[in-house]
């Protein structure tokens, strides 16, 4: 996560533009927000899970307690438990931005 913000924390450009992930914006908001999502569930974040991505109705999160390159989990609002989305951070880094190059293929085609 440290090279992710190192790279893209500042101005990550269009990659995840409909999210906020960029430093130090998602300090400030991303773990209030997340706190905000799980009132009136039965879940909550402790201190050592830290709030990545925010996005309207969820966030995805992760325990710094898991090392250099932890799980990353889902929080859907309205879900009254997280969903584990990646075995790692990296994973789901990886998974994103395939689906990014995906998603741009598909605007070039559509507009062709």
């Amino acid at each position: 996560y440290v090279e992710f913000l190192l790279t893209m924390g500042k101005k990550p450009g269009e990659f995840l533009s409909d999210c906020l992930i960029a430093y130090p914006e998602i300090l400030e908001y991303g773990q209030e927000e997340g706190r905000l999502k799980l009132e009136g569930t039965n879940f909550s974040l402790s201190p050592t899970m830290f709030v990545f991505v925010e996005r309207d109705n969820l966030f995805f999160y992760f325990d710094t307690l898991e090392g250099p390159d932890p799980a990353c989990y889902r929080f859907l609002e309205g879900d009254e438990y997280p969903e584990k989305i990646a075995e790692s951070f990296t994973s789901w880094l990886a998974f994103e931005v395939h689906a990014e190059i995906l998603n741009i293929k598909e605007a070039r085609m559509e507009s062709k």
